[in-house]
C-alpha cells in the first residue's frame, strides 16, 4: 500500500496515534470524493485494486484485504465524502473537530480475506445473491426440446421456462402464489410543477388500493394474485389498514431541483425495507415478487437515475409521465435539468440519494431481497425498471432473477431496457404503474413454469407411459 497524506490546515499530525480512529470505507461514491483535497488520489478508475473490486481495510489493529462488494462505508472527513477504497485516519483537533489526516489506497492485490464484519459499522449492505449456473441451461434447454411439442414451437415462453429452472436450481419452478408490491412516496420535485397532479393524489390513491377500486387491484383478483401496500415515503399519515405495509423512512423526499432527495442513511433504509419485505413475503410462501408504484413525480426522479445509471442522454430520458401539456413539459425539463446540473453523481447509491425516490429504493431493494432467495422477480414499466436498473448497478448478480414484463409507452423505457440487456414479455402500449403490467405477465410465468414440471415428455408419449 502507498500512503497518501492530504493534511488540511491545523490538523493533528498522523502520528498522533492516541487520538486516531480508522474508517473503513467501500467502493461508494468516487466520483462525488472532493478530489482537490487529496491531489495524490487517482481521478479515474483505472488502477489494479478497482479492477479487481477489492478494498482494502484497517479496524482494531487488523488490516487486510477484501472484496469491495463487501462493504458500503462513510468515511469522516472535512467534508462528507466516501473514499473509493481503503483507509482513512482521523485526528479530532483541539476545537473538537474532526479532519482526515491520512488515506491508504489499495495498490497491490496482497491475499484476499474476509474480515471480521462485527469490527465494522456498514450504511448498507445488499444481501448475498447466488449468480445463476449457465452450466445448467444446456440441461434444461434439452429437458424443454424432449417435451411432447416441436422443439421451439412455444418460443420465448421456453426461453422463460429456462430462465425461471436456472432460478429455482436445483428445486423445481413454481408459480402458484404471485405478490404484487406497490411501494408507495412523495417527491419534492413536485414543488417544481414536473407533474399535472399535485402530491396529494398519492394519498388519495393508495386508499384507493386499500379500498381494492384501481387498477392494480382489478388486475390482482382477475388473476388470484396478492396485492400489498407499502407506505415507504407518503407525504402523509396513513391509517393502519390489512393490506398496508408502514415502513415509512420520511414524509416524502426533498426537493432535487434544489438539495438531496434523501440522506445516504435514509437511502439505504429504503433499500433494506424492501428487501425485508420482499424476504418476509417469500418465507410466506411467495413464488412469485411482482413489482408496482405510486409516488406522483415519480417519472422525473426515474429520469434522473436512468440517465446517471444507463446512462444515457438526459433529454432522452424524459416522458410526459402521467400527462403534460407542452407548458408542463418545459417545467418538467427545467427542473430536472436543475437537478442534474445540481450534482454530477455517478455511483448508484449516491445517485439515489440525490434524485430520489423511496418508492424506487424500496423496489430496488425488493428486487435484492427476491434474488437473495432464489424467487423472479416481474419487473413492470419505466420506473420498476428504473429500479432494476439501480439494483443491478448496486449487485451485479441479480439481474438473472429479473423478468421484465412489458414495454413502456413512457419515453425512457427502451434505454433502461437496452441498458440491461432485457427483453419484455408485453408490448400493450401501457404506461400507469401500479404493477399493472407485471399482474398480466404473472399468467406467463405460471405457465411457462408448468411447462417444465407438467407436460410429458415425447419419449414417454410415444412409449405411452402417459
Amino acid at each position: 500500500m502507498n500512503i497518501i497524506r492530504s493534511l488540511p490546515s491545523g490538523a493533528p499530525r498522523p502520528d498522533d496515534a492516541s487520538k486516531a480512529q480508522y474508517v473503513t470505507a467501500g467502493l461508494l461514491a468516487r466520483e462525488s470524493a472532493p478530489f482537490a483535497a487529496f491531489p495524490e488520489t487517482p481521478k479515474k478508475g483505472n488502477s489494479q485494486w478497482h479492477r479487481l473490486g477489492l478494498v482494502a481495510y484497517s479496524c482494531g489493529g487488523s488490516t487486510g484485504i477484501a472484496p469491495a462488494s463487501l462493504f458500503t462505508f462513510l468515511a469522516e472527513g472535512p467534508s462528507p465524502r466516501t473514499l473509493s477504497a481503503g483507509t482513512a485516519r482521523v485526528n479530532r483537533g483541539r476545537d473538537g473537530a474532526r479532519r482526515l489526516t491520512e488515506c491508504r489506497e489499495m495498490r497491490e492485490t496482497g491475499d484476499q480475506r474476509n474480515p471480521p464484519l462485527t469490527s465494522f459499522s456498514p450504511i448498507w449492505q445488499p444481501p448475498a445473491i447466488t449468480p445463476l449456473d449457465p452450466a445448467v441451461a444446456a440441461s434444461l434447454r434439452a429437458a424443454i426440446d424432449g417435451k411432447a411439442k416441436p422443439p421451439g414451437s412455444l418460443g420465448r415462453i421456453e426461453e422463460l421456462a429456462v430462465q425461471l429452472g436456472l432460478i429455482r436450481h436445483p428445486g423445481e419452478p413454481r408459480g402458484e402464489k404471485a405478490v404484487l408490491l406497490v411501494f408507495a412516496g412523495d417527491h419534492g420535485l413536485v414543488a417544481e410543477g414536473v407533474s399535472q397532479y399535485p402530491s396529494a393524489v398519492t394519498v388519495a390513491m393508495v386508499m384507493t388500493y386499500l379500498a381494492g377500486r384501481a387498477s392494480a387491484n382489478a388486475f390482482a383478483k382477475a388473476n388470484g394474485i396478492d396485492l400489498r401496500v407499502i407506505d415507504i415515503g407518503v407525504a402523509a399519515e396513513l391509517p393502519v389498514h390489512p393490506l398496508l405495509r408502514d415502513a415509512k423512512v420520511r414524509m416524502g423526499t426533498a426537493n432535487a431541483a434544489r438539495e438531496p432527495a434523501m440522506t445516504l442513511a435514509q437511502a439505504a433504509d429504503a433499500l433494506a425495507h424492501g428487501t425485508r419485505i420482499a424476504i418476509g413475503e417469500i418465507k410466506a410462501g411467495a413464488d412469485i415478487i411482482a413489482l408496482g408504484e405510486m409516488g406522483i413525480g415519480n417519472t422525473a426522479a426515474s429520469a434522473l437515475l436512468a440517465h446517471r445509471l444507463a446512462p444515457a442522454n438526459l433529454e432522452d430520458c424524459i416522458g410526459v409521465g402521467a400527462g403534460q401539456d407542452d407548458a408542463g413539459m418545459r417545467r418538467k425539463r427545467a427542473a430536472i435539468e436543475m437537478a442534474a446540473a445540481r450534482s454530477a453523481a455517478t455511483a448508484p447509491l449516491n445517485v439515489l440519494a440525490e434524485f430520489g425516490g423511496l418508492e424506487i429504493a424500496g423496489m430496488a431493494g425488493a428486487v435484492l431481497g427476491a434474488a437473495s432467495q432464489r424467487r423472479p422477480v416481474l419487473i413492470d414499466g419505466f420506473i420498476s425498471s428504473v429500479a432494476a436498473l439501480l439494483a443491478i448497478r448496486l449487485c451485479p448478480d441479480a439481474r438473472g432473477y429479473c423478468v421484465f414484463a412489458h414495454r413502456s409507452a413512457e419515453r425512457g423505457h427502451d434505454i433502461v431496457l437496452q441498458a440491461l440487456d432485457a427483453k419484455p414479455l408485453l408490448d400493450l402500449g401501457l404506461r400507469l404503474g401500479e404493477g399493472t403490467g407485471a399482474l398480466l405477465a404473472v399468467p406467463l410465468l405460471r405457465a411457462a413454469a408448468r411447462l417444465l414440471t407438467d407436460v410429458a415428455s415425447l419419449d414417454d408419449v410415444l412409449a405411452g407411459r402417459i
